[in-house]
């Protein structure tokens, strides 16, 4: 698990779920293919645990790169996970870009906007140079 986050009221404080990026497809993989929400109740659990015995969640599409994925709260939620979870996909498939939200109890699709470019894989956003 990499590019860990939580629900921003959760921040040094004790949580109980977190959304990171994993390589969940096998030693052929060299970068994250599949968004992992463990059950923090469940510490110990694996990304083959997590798949094998529902300790949590997990988002993952065939031939996808999902980027860092950054949780946002439903307004007015009462429940830790009631909110998004909104990544960048690189899709190596079709050589496009798309962005995901999921929901965040579910990592269901809720909506996508296909891109008709490549937004690059990156950790923590994409910062560029303007040269004047």
């Amino acid at each position: 698990m990499e590019l860990p986050t939580i629900h921003p009221a959760k921040y040094h404080r004790k949580y109980r779920y977190c959304c990171s990026v994993s390589i969940g497809g096998g030693p052929e993989v060299i970068i994250s293919d599949e968004i992992l929400k463990p059950d923090m109740d469940h510490p110990d659990a694996e990304s083959a645990e997590i798949h094998a015995n529902g300790s949590g969640r997990v988002w993952k599409e065939e031939g996808c790169v999902p980027g860092e994925p950054i949780s946002v709260p439903r307004p007015g939620g009462t429940e830790e996970d009631d909110g998004v979870v909104l990544t960048i996909v690189l899709d190596s498939t079709l050589l496009q870009s798309k962005f995901v939200i999921l929901d965040a109890m579910t990592m269901e699709d809720i909506a996508r906007a296909e891109m008709k470019t490549v937004f690059p894989a990156g950790f923590h956003g994409t910062f560029v140079k303007s040269v004047l």
